[in-house]
Formats: C-alpha cells, sequence, structure tokens
C-alpha cells in the first residue's frame, strides 16, 4: 500500500526495524529489578569513607603546617574549611536521620501498645532537633552553649521587629499626636494672637536648646546631623522616656540604656583621641 505525501511525517518514527531477539541492556543503578534504595544500607556499607575523609583533613592541616608559600596555604585552609564544612553538615544530617528513627521506633511501640499512630510535624521535628542541640551543647561547653542562645536570641529579636513594631509605633504615637492636636486646638481657640505666640515659643525653645548643646553638652545638636530626627523623631523620644519611667516594657529601657551606654563611651573615647 502506498503512502500518501500529504501526511506529514512524525519527527520520531522507526526507520529501520530492530529485530525482536536483540538483548535489551540495563542499568543496574536505575532499575526496579536490582531492589530498590535503602539508605540506612547504604550508610552503612561506605562508612568507611568517612574515615578517608578524617584522614584526609589531618594531612591538609600537616601541609598547612609545614606550608610557606601563603597563596597555597590560604588554598588549602580554603579546602580544609571546605572539609569541615561538609563533614559538619554530614553529622548534622545524621543526627537528624537519628532522632527520626528513634521517634518511629517509639511509635511502633506504642502502636504495638493497641495506642493510635502519631506523626510528627516540621514544626514539632525542629523543636526535637532543637532540644537535642541544647543537650549537646550543654554538656560540650558552657561558652559555646551562651553564643547559641544568644544568636537565637538576636535572631527571633530580629524577627519581632520585623513584623510586630509597626502596630506598637502606632499604639504609642497616636495618643501623643492626639494630645499634642488638643492642645494645639485649645490653645488656638483661647488666643487670638496664637500664631505670634506660638512662633516667639518656638524660637526661643531653639535658641535655649542650641545654648545647652553649645555650653553645657559641648555637643552638636541632633537638627545638624538629621533634620528628620530633630523634628519627628524627638517627640516620640520625650513620649517613650514618659513610658519607661511609668515601668512601662522594663527590659527593652535596659537594652536601650545598655546600647546608650556603649555609645557614649565609644564617642568619649573618640573624643580623648582626637584631643591626644
Amino acid at each position: 500500500m502506498e503512502i500518501s505525501s500529504k501526511k506529514p511525517v512524525g519527527r520520531f518514527r522507526q526507520i529501520v526495524e530492530i529485530p525482536s531477539n536483540i538483548r535489551k541492556r540495563r542499568d543496574p543503578r536505575f532499575d526496579d529489578l536490582s531492589g530498590q534504595f535503602n539508605d540506612d544500607l547504604f550508610e552503612k556499607s561506605y562508612s568507611f569513607l568517612n574515615e578517608y575523609k578524617k584522614s584526609e583533613m589531618e594531612e591538609i592541616k600537616k601541609r598547612i603546617s609545614k606550608e610557606k608559600d601563603p597563596e597555597e596555604k590560604q588554598k588549602l585552609q580554603q579546602l580544609l574549611n571546605k572539609l569541615q564544612s561538609r563533614a559538619a553538615h554530614e553529622s548534622n544530617l545524621n543526627r537528624k536521620k537519628q532522632l527520626k528513627r528513634e521517634q518511629k521506633k517509639k511509635e511502633r511501640e506504642l502502636i504495638a501498645q493497641g495506642k493510635s499512630p502519631f506523626y510528627l510535624k516540621k514544626s514539632e521535628e525542629k523543636k526535637l532537633e532543637l532540644v537535642d542541640k541544647f543537650k549537646k551543647l550543654q554538656k560540650s561547653d558552657s561558652k559555646v552553649l551562651d553564643k547559641v542562645i544568644e544568636k537565637r536570641r538576636k535572631k527571633n529579636a530580629s524577627k519581632e521587629h520585623r513584623y510586630v513594631p509597626f502596630k506598637r509605633r502606632e499604639a504609642l504615637y497616636t495618643p501623643l499626636l492626639l494630645y499634642m492636636v488638643y492642645n494645639a486646638t485649645n490653645f488656638a481657640a483661647s488666643y487670638p494672637n496664637h500664631v505670634s505666640l506660638a512662633t516667639i515659643v518656638h524660637v526661643s525653645s531653639w535658641i535655649i536648646q542650641f545654648i545647652g548643646h553649645g555650653f553645657f553638652e559641648k555637643r552638636s545638636p541632633a537638627l545638624k546631623d538629621n533634620l528628620v530626627q530633630a523634628l519627628l523623631l524627638a517627640p516620640l523620644f520625650v513620649w517613650l522616656e514618659v513610658l519607661f519611667h511609668l515601668r512601662y516594657r522594663s527590659s527593652l529601657r535596659q537594652r536601650v540604656m545598655n546600647k546608650v551606654g556603649v555609645a557614649i563611651a565609644k564617642y568619649k573615647k573618640g573624643q580623648r583621641q582626637t584631643a591626644e
């Protein structure tokens, strides 16, 4: 039967017929006939590689101590850091797998006792990992544990600062703005020449502030550094001072005072160095 020339020929087509008796080759790594992949068995079978990696790192350390060329020494140090980071990552993964195995073993025992199965969520798995990490650090060194806790505290504080402060600022700033608007409205209604009086008070306050900065504090005012900070953030600063005196968030006040103390100490040190 003749094939029509008007019908388009498929791109993937069999041009030469292959005999069916030819043996097909297969890759045992990706064939189901070779069995299923067992992660635990794979780790046990190739656990000897960890010893080779440790010996390799020891050899690199010896080469670093003997090497005199700084460029070559830097390359070896980078290679050592890479191997150490990889080893730490693998150790962390193995520990996570071990925790999962222990949890599954406990669940099997509970199921054998007649209880319904319970599967951990990812958040609960992370909690278990953090508890295990805390216990491990607690046994090793207290200084390392303090550093890890401080790092975690800063991370949580940054998250809190990222999401929460806008509502807090509104809650703190709104009463102050309402109070200022209320006073300004009453002042304007009570005094016909309120504009001139407000101008006199405003200018006098700025003059007194410059005198205080120049003769008493011996420091430049905030207006010189940042106009927004002087005009917008200064009322909020005063409002927070009032709240702090009313025992509002004493922990925040303590952190702020500590940072202010450090900043003042650095400033005084810089002033002494410039004077010398």
